[in-house]
């Protein structure tokens, strides 16, 4: 899937009120950024139109999902969801 397929009706522009205070955002918050739900971001995923990154902790642990704000902020500049 490319970019310019997806749709992205909430989004108007490039004026998104959502203000990270991370580079990182959780999963919840970049879903709330993107105004779509976790699934379709997953979906995004999964179809490598944005990039999931796999924090581990140095000692043992499963980790935890993180997406950088500046995917984000790059996909939509691009006009990848309008």
């Amino acid at each position: 899937m490319n970019p310019s397929n997806v749709s992205h009706k909430k989004l108007r522009g490039s004026a998104n009120p959502f203000q990270a205070t991370s580079p990182w955002l959780t999963r919840d918050e970049a879903a709330a950024w993107a105004k779509v739900g976790k699934s379709t971001l997953c979906r995004w995923v999964d179809a490598g139109i944005i990039k999931a990154y796999k924090i581990k902790p140095a000692g043992k642990g499963r980790g935890v999902t993180r997406f950088k704000a500046a995917d984000l902020d790059a996909l939509f500049e691009a006009g990848g969801c309008e």
